[in-house]
């Protein structure tokens, strides 16, 4: 039963030390103006509602993305959306690009097919990582990364 008990604890722990905590350099719970010192490029005021900063370009697995930051209730990062930055590359090949890196990263995720959606999640302590496709007709798709704050009442 002890080796039962340490085996869990180690597996929690390991878990634990996966769990990004924010999104690269942000973490949940930072002010406006620490992530405006770590990301000096970001734009403030975006026109998204409750979005505080956002940064564009970035690249990431073969594409630009745009980096939005939102702030929960109190004012601080709560949650980081990241899309392509230009419609032609909302395709199949970029979700297939961030799936493949974010698996090798994170490992397999929950996945879900709803229709026209796909939606890949990882779960971690304090966060949320979920990677969309929303096939609109044929050729048209959104693809989205979503990096959001854990609620405490989930923990």
């Amino acid at each position: 039963m002890r080796t039962l008990t340490l085996a869990l604890v180690a597996a929690a722990a390991l878990a634990a030390a996966d769990d990004p905590s924010g999104w690269t350099r942000a973490k949940w719970g930072m002010t406006t103006g620490e992530l405006a010192a770590i990301f000096p490029d970001a734009k403030p005021n975006p026109p998204e509602k409750d979005a505080v900063l956002a940064l564009d370009p970035i690249d990431l697995a073969d594409t630009h993305f745009r980096v939005v930051f939102f702030k929960n209730a109190a004012g601080r990062l709560a949650q980081v959306d990241l899309s392509p930055s230009s419609k032609t590359d909302w395709t199949d090949g970029t979700f297939q690009r961030l799936e493949n890196a974010l698996v090798e990263k994170y490992g397999r995720a929950w996945k879900t097919d709803e229709g026209d959606i796909t939606t890949l999640q990882w779960t971690f302590p304090t966060t949320v990582i979920q990677l969309r496709r929303i096939k609109l007709g044929a050729t048209l798709r959104i693809v989205d990364l979503i990096y959001k704050q854990r609620s405490p009442d989930s923990l």
